[in-house]
């Protein structure tokens, strides 16, 4: 039987595109700011980060009109 590599689909909220890119926006933007001084503009968007990621966690999950009122707080 022929091996064809494919990168796995990972289902839930780990495989949502949203989640991924905005997890991933929030390691670079950590590792950018180990050389930054923190001042009260690197404090404002680690928080303003952390909440894209987390409000997309929290709205995964829930449905109808709660589900998108979440996913456009997120945004």
């Amino acid at each position: 039987m022929k091996n064809t590599a494919q990168t796995p689909t990972t289902g839930g909220l780990r495989g949502l595109h949203a989640y991924q890119v905005s997890l991933e926006f929030y390691r670079q933007l950590m590792a950018a700011l180990q050389t930054v001084a923190r001042s009260h503009v690197t404090n404002q968007i680690t928080r303003a980060s952390e909440s894209v990621v987390l409000n997309i966690g929290e709205a995964y999950p829930a449905t109808g009109n709660d589900r998108a009122r979440r996913f456009r707080i997120a945004a």
